[in-house]
């Protein structure tokens, strides 16, 4: 009974959470340990559950990750998976659809497990992108995670304009700068409210953006008159038996343009 319960309340939160939120996409970041063993008793394993997830035309794409840097004082999962849906509702349809397979999946081998829902923001400025390929299909990310002090959205919003065309000059001139995103979860969390992605070819390409960078370095030494935390991690694509780096987007049932399905491709 009272499992039956839970679960009824749950669904009830995850519809309400998807009302209140807004037809953006959103990303559902899952911070993960893996497990040990390959399989359960009965023979379950996790490769089931996210087959299965790929299969939902709710689900856009999926992407895992190693983590590189974590930015943590503490310790923290090592293993990324990004998960996009078209807007809020169709994730939680999603989370109610596969309610089983996912209580097995982070039971049994994604474990020690965080999840966060972000919802995309859509920048006023443009940034360069640039295409990945088989040989460099990309997936080095520097990972930035900010709350901005109460009474300083404006002064942040100011400050961020101001510096953000040498920025931006600074990633046309990396050939290896691939595309950039910014998600917000504002209205659910009091701390690391914004997160801002920047996805590379190569970690030489990150490692230049991020340490060799003037203009960067600017907007980094101001965050403590602005910010009342920030963090930042770099994640890295998993790579085969041979060493050859993984990057890809996995594409699901629910990719709705060519671009998706082409990352999938490549």
């Amino acid at each position: 009974i009272f499992f039956r319960v839970a679960m009824k309340l749950w669904s009830a939160f995850v519809l309400l959470l998807a009302a209140t939120a807004g037809a953006r996409e959103v990303l559902l970041e899952v911070t993960f340990d893996i497990s040990p063993k390959d399989q359960t008793d009965t023979g379950f394993k996790a490769t089931d559950a996210l087959q299965l997830y790929l299969q939902s035309p709710k689900m856009k794409w999926l992407r895992s990750f190693h983590m590189l840097i974590s930015g943590a004082t503490s310790n923290k999962p090592q293993r990324v998976a990004l998960m996009a849906f078209k807007d809020s509702q169709n994730w939680a349809e999603f989370e109610e659809d596969h309610l089983v397979k996912t209580h097995a999946l982070f039971d049994h081998f994604w474990l020690n497990s965080r999840r966060v829902l972000w919802h995309t923001v859509e920048e006023d400025v443009t940034y360069p992108e640039r295409p990945r390929s088989l040989e460099r299909p990309g997936g080095f990310t520097w990972m930035f995670k900010y709350s901005l002090k109460d009474g300083k959205e404006e002064a942040w919003k100011k400050f961020w304009k101001e510096k953000l065309g040498a920025v931006i000059t600074s990633l046309n001139d990396n050939e290896g700068f691939v595309e950039s995103h910014a998600y917000s979860t504002s209205n659910f969390l009091k701390s690391y409210q914004y997160m801002l992605l920047w996805e590379f070819l190569g970690m030489k390409e990150l490692s230049e953006a991020l340490y060799e960078n003037d203009a960067l370095q600017a907007v980094m030494d101001a965050l403590p008159h602005y910010c009342s935390d920030w963090t930042s991690a770099i994640l890295a694509p998993p790579a085969d038996e041979n060493g050859k780096q993984i990057g890809f987007f996995y594409p699901a049932a629910g990719a709705d343009s060519e671009e998706d399905k082409e990352k999938g491709e490549l």
